[in-house]
């Protein structure tokens, strides 16, 4: 082993990995009081799983016969192919075609392994990241005297809960699927590029390799949208909601006739989707190590790898300013921080050593590059304002963190969104006093829509439409220098009209 080495940042690698619900076929046929579920071995033994991966997340036992679900159970350990959980199962009967859901929510999706080395499906680019922060890890100390007297130092130490925090990320915007993340629900995926029903689709297997599926007539809101497939496998399984005669193939978008229409709404409930971030240290000390971890003890000195699961979208802020391109800013609620074990054999980033070959990378430079100001529109009460010289537009979930009793782990916990509140700031060259009116109009603008559109020569779109709002802040300058006079408003709206997306970017959930 190589120990005097020393990490550096050109060996490092942060990529995405989706969270969506995911299939298990049993094994054998549930009985009354299981409290453990094996993934069957032929029909879905591509995949191995990382050991405790999923402990805290929630598993679903759903009967085949009437599609409904029969109980909800948490994750208290996992093998590489089975999961442990509580409380036990106490149906009275059951079928050998019922069926487990993995809940999305801190479950980073599985990849087909290689020979005995598990693998998540962390090939996924994040795009064009200007800086980024992996969440960090704290621990509560507690400290306390056992007795009175005898010294004054503590007798007893101990540390408590273990809490992941502090993650966010900024990115010059070359798509814009980050909003479902923040609004939380897809209900529209639309493409000319959707071709007809693929007949060769199963439950985990496919008869294209490489390819990329939808039911387009019923995916999930919440994910699966588009599944994709590892060589001939289809990650994640098809979930039982999504017939095989259904399932529709799409063209890699590479094209400005390949783009997706996708539409995203809010999300009421006290959910939000989640995806997972792989940070990847290596040494980079041979050639055939690059990049690629952790295969075991003999690999521990030279590769590093934590998995940050369970990343919802605590706050979006999209900022943008004359001759900039448009960023996003996500600040992140993390449910947990998973540490690669000494004994563990994986291989990160799904074994993609090159970037370029990372999933949702385009080497068309119309995709790769970010949507500018310059090429925006922004319009408010009932006119486009031409004059607006930047702007700032923050999203905010408010999730509170959350530990309910038999999560089995002090260092998971749930984060669950509140009230969510839409802020737009900008500052414009001033042209008339309307927005001095505006500011002190005592009657809220309703049906005269805030719209934000951002584009891209190739056709790609932001839309963004906000009603019901007033200006609450309405600050006007002097000028030193005697040039134009400024304003800088705010404006809080209360609720989405609109939000659509025109990408190249396959959004899986």
């Amino acid at each position: 082993m190589v120990n005097n080495d020393i990490f550096v940042g050109s060996g490092t690698s942060l990529t995405f990995i989706p969270e969506v619900d995911f299939y298990i076929k049993p094994l054998a046929t549930p009985v009354t009081a299981d409290t453990t579920v094996r993934i069957h071995t032929t029909d879905m033994g591509q995949f191995r799983l990382v050991v405790d991966m999923y402990v805290g997340s929630i598993i679903e036992f759903w009967d085949t016969s009437t599609g409904l679900l029969i109980s909800t159970h948490r994750v208290t350990g996992n093998t590489y192919d089975t999961f442990t959980f509580h409380p036990a199962i106490t149906a009275a009967t059951y079928s050998s075609s019922d069926y487990f859901i993995l809940k999305g929510y801190g479950s980073p999706c599985p990849a087909p392994k290689t020979s005995s080395i598990a693998r998540l499906l962390s090939d996924e680019w994040l795009g064009i990241v200007d800086s980024a922060t992996f969440p960090n890890i704290e621990i509560d100390m507690k400290q306390h005297n056992l007795f009175i007297g005898g010294s004054r130092n503590l007798t007893f130490q101990y540390k408590g809960l273990e809490t992941a925090s502090g993650g966010s990320f900024e990115v010059a915007a070359n798509h814009g699927a980050w909003l479902y993340y923040t609004l939380g629900k897809c209900t529209g995926a639309t493409s000319a590029s959707i071709a007809a029903a693929n007949s060769g689709v199963t439950d985990s297997f496919t008869a294209t390799s490489d390819g990329i599926f939808i039911d387009n007539a019923a995916h999930l809101e919440t994910g699966p949208i588009f599944y994709r497939s590892v060589g001939t496998d289809l990650v994640p399984p098809l979930m039982p909601t999504d017939a095989f005669g259904s399932m529709d193939t799409i063209t890699n978008p590479t094209t400005n006739s390949h783009l997706i229409t996708y539409t995203f709404e809010e999300a009421s409930g006290h959910e939000l989707p989640s995806f997972a971030l792989e940070r990847t240290y290596s040494k980079l000390s041979s050639a055939t190590d690059t990049y690629l971890t952790e295969t075991g003890a003999a690999s521990e000195t030279e590769n590093f790898v934590t998995v940050a699961r369970g990343n919802r979208v605590n706050s979006l802020t999209i900022t943008g300013s004359e001759q900039d391109p448009i960023k996003m800013n996500l600040d992140l609620n993390t449910r947990a921080v998973h540490a690669l074990g000494q004994t563990e054999a994986y291989e990160a980033r799904n074994g993609v050593e090159t970037e370029t070959s990372f999933f949702n990378y385009n080497s068309n430079d119309s995709f790769l590059e970010p949507f500018f100001f310059h090429e925006g529109t922004i319009k408010m009460f009932g006119q486009n304002f031409l004059k607006i010289t930047q702007f700032t537009l923050t999203i905010n979930n408010n999730i509170a963190d959350k530990r309910y009793i038999g999560i089995s782990s002090r260092e998971v916990k749930d984060g669950i969104p509140a009230q969510r509140t839409y802020e737009l700031t900008f500052t414009a060259h001033v042209t008339d006093n309307m927005l001095f009116e505006e500011f002190r109009n005592l009657t809220e603008t309703s049906g005269s829509l805030i719209e934000l559109i951002f584009t891209k020569a190739n056709n790609e779109k932001i839309t963004i439409k906000l009603d019901d709002y007033f200006i609450t802040s309405n600050n006007w300058n002097i000028p030193d220098d005697k040039g134009p006079i400024d304003v800088e408003a705010t404006i809080q709206a209360r609720s989405l009209d609109t939000c659509e997306v025109i990408s190249h970017w396959i959004l899986q959930g």
